[in-house]
């Protein structure tokens, strides 16, 4: 079974969080966590990037294409894929905060 494995549908789980990285600062920052709501929607908890995903999706892997939050769980799926800069990055939650799904 491909559960759990980076890339697999579902690997994320239901949360991703974007840090903030800066060679200055000893830790990331967080920026923005990004989760599934009960309709399955992906849900974020800042404004520019809600307002910015609406509109421009983001551009995932080829095979996966441009998806929106409507996109659900295929969007928190790429969202490692697509923010995975020197200064910008979204981990999975569990990841990030040491927990175990």
């Amino acid at each position: 079974m491909l559960e759990g494995l980076m890339g697999s549908p579902g690997w994320v789980g239901d949360a991703v969080v974007l840090l903030l990285l800066d060679l200055d600062e000893d830790s990331p920052r967080l920026a923005a966590r990004v989760h599934l709501g009960d309709d399955g929607i992906a849900r974020v908890d800042d404004p520019g990037y809600r307002a910015r995903w609406r509109s421009e999706g983001i551009v995932g892997r080829a095979h996966s294409g441009r998806l929106y939050p409507d996109d659900g769980q295929a969007f928190l799926d790429e969202l490692p894929f697509v923010y995975r800069g020197a200064h910008l990055r979204a981990v999975p939650e569990q990841e990030f905060f040491g927990v175990s799904a």
